[in-house]
């Protein structure tokens, strides 16, 4: 399944559950609004966050990006190691703490 269909099948299921169906489709069912609508989300930009699950991964992130980890807290990469967004409190920490998996919301240096 590609990134489109994997969307639309998404999109597909949302639209039923707001409908009160509790069947869902399959790949092979989407309707054709379905894809359509996954089609504009792709073309706006839209690309599924990334996860990393090592120390490596996250080491190799270059500073000012972003994750949201298991706990689920959202650090910010610095010069210096790992600042929690949510505490603010300036403290930083070395990336072995930062709970796995964690999902990148954003890559420094990406515009």
């Amino acid at each position: 399944m590609n990134a489109r269909e994997e969307l639309a099948l998404v999109l597909a299921n949302a639209q039923r559950f707001r409908n009160g169906s509790s069947m869902l489709p399959s790949a092979a069912h989407v309707s054709r609004l379905a894809l359509d609508d996954a089609d504009a989300v792709l073309a706006a930009g839209y690309s599924k966050p990334r996860t990393i699950t090592t120390v490596e991964e996250l080491d190799a992130l270059p500073d000012g990006s972003m994750v949201m980890d298991s706990d689920p807290d959202a650090l910010l990469k610095t010069d210096k190691g790992w600042l929690s967004v949510h505490d603010n409190d300036g403290y930083t920490y070395p990336s072995r703490y930062v709970a796995f998996p964690a999902t990148v919301l954003h890559e420094g240096g990406a515009a």
